[in-house]
């Protein structure tokens, strides 16, 4: 009986299979097109043309067939701030400069960060192909294709966008501080256990808009510890800030690349180029600048094509504005030397225009809880060290700090209007005098002179390195 059992149970198997085997597999359901998925979307044209999904709280962009082919600048920033100096983390704060592409695979759109350190500058396309074959690249995210229509693909963006690009964990797991001079990773007692918190961050559509050649978009990212922490937040366990994206299209053609001089103090881009002879260093290094052209080559002082403009903040109050937009434009002083005339002009930053808007390189005036920094950030192209965009930040206490220290006494002495400067080193033995404690210190009027530095214009070095 139990034979029989047996043999009837492998027949019904053997017909099951048979009769599966013979059924035709099911289409793939097929993929919806692009103008049913986008249909009542709100459409923001520029770089990215996209869409936004209200009800699923997502950004849908549109790659056309020449978008999926082309490569294109990705910069990230701080849209908004911390506000301590405990931490790298101010508004407007910039992360990297990146060059990126896509590569479309099935239903998924990579995003992929080009490996910009290794190169072979002058070799050919075997040598080319051996160093990009040597050295890895990074897939930022994968990108869901939500409909496509003619070559044209609309993806969900939330996965490259809704996530720490600025790399914020690790300020707050490491922060960064200046110790003696150097600056110096440090580890946060608990700070390990601070992560991003998804369900609490969203894409932030106030901060966000397409342009001819860049698209900016922002999210309110929320990171939550169990631990307590004082960063400036109103709930202990719970820090919620914007970081910003950029995609921009790579720069014009006709830009040329500077080596670095070491004898002149620039900012760069550095790379390893294995084209190079051996008898030269492998280690390149490319200045960052921006790209300035004479309207007219053969003369001695010209006018450029295109100038470089900064716009002030309209946060800046007076008289450090005056001050502010007056020794920026001392620049063209140490641009003539270069041969540029009016190389430089200062605008006053458009209603409701946001610096990191790539359009608007800013002098920006950034608040913190205590007395900090004014630094220069720029952003460039990688491959060149053109600077594509740059932010000034100046730090709202400078006034105070300066005051306090041109005073016997702090605020009893009013600084004189837009008064520029720059201090000197600390060892000048010039104009001592004792106090009542007996500690060396500069005399009032002495120290006065040392700390400001007062000039009228750009130093010798300055235009120096602009020549």
């Amino acid at each position: 009986m139990k034979r029989v059992g047996f043999l009837l149970a492998l027949a019904i198997t053997a017909i099951v299979l048979r009769s599966s085997a013979q059924t035709p597999a099911q289409p793939p359901a097929e993929t919806v097109s692009l103008a049913a998925r986008i249909a009542g979307l709100p459409k923001r044209n520029g770089f990215l043309p996209h869409y936004w999904d209200e009800k699923k709280g997502t950004l849908l962009v549109e790659l056309s067939p020449a978008a999926l082919t082309r490569e294109f600048l990705y910069f990230t920033a701080m849209g908004s701030g911390v506000g301590s100096t405990e931490i790298f983390a101010d508004r407007s704060s910039f992360g990297d400069s990146a060059l990126c592409r896509f590569r479309r695979v099935g239903m998924r759109v990579l995003v992929i960060r080009e490996n910009t350190s290794f190169r072979a500058v002058s070799g050919g396309p075997e040598l080319n192909r051996s160093v990009e074959s040597s050295f890895p690249t990074s897939v930022l995210a994968a990108l869901p294709v939500e409909a496509e229509q003619d070559g044209t693909v609309l993806v969900n963006a939330n996965a490259l966008l809704v996530r720490d690009a600025f790399d914020l964990l690790s300020q707050l797991r490491r922060p960064t501080r200046v110790v003696g001079g150097t600056m110096v990773r440090e580890q946060a007692s608990g700070a390990a256990s601070w992560r991003l918190d998804e369900a609490r961050s969203i894409i932030d559509l106030d901060h966000t808009g397409g342009f001819p050649l860049n698209t900016e978009v922002e999210v309110l990212l929320t990171f939550a510890t169990e631990s307590e922490s004082n960063l400036n937040q109103p709930d202990s366990h719970t820090l919620s800030v914007r970081e910003h994206h950029s995609f921009v299209a790579l720069p014009d053609p006709g830009y040329e690349p500077r080596e670095k001089d070491p004898r002149v103090g620039f900012l760069n881009v550095s790379f390893q180029d294995f084209s190079q002879p051996f008898d030269r260093p492998l280690t390149r290094y490319l200045i960052s600048r921006w790209r300035l052209q004479k309207k007219d080559p053969n003369a001695p002082l010209s006018e450029p094509v295109k100038p470089i403009v900064f716009y002030l903040d309209r946060a800046i109050p007076e008289p450090i504005r005056s001050g502010a937009r007056r020794g920026a434009l001392w620049w063209n002083v140490a641009f003539e030397q270069a041969g540029f005339k009016d190389a430089l002009r200062i605008e006053e930053l458009p209603e409701g225009a946001d610096p990191l808007d790539i359009r608007y390189p800013t002098i920006q005036w950034t608040n913190r809880s205590g007395r900090g920094w004014s630094v220069g950030q720029s952003h460039v192209d990688p491959h060149t060290g053109e600077i594509v965009h740059a932010v000034v930040q100046l730090d709202s206490h400078r006034s105070r700090s300066a005051r306090y220290s041109l005073s016997d006494h702090p605020m009893d002495k009013p600084l004189r209007p837009g008064l520029v400067g720059r201090p000197e080193p600390r060892g000048s033995a010039h104009g001592r005098d004792r106090s009542r404690r007996g500690a060396t210190r500069l005399a009032p009027d002495a120290y006065r002179e040392q700390l400001l530095g007062i000039h009228d214009s750009t130093g010798p070095w300055d235009r120096r390195a602009c020549a």
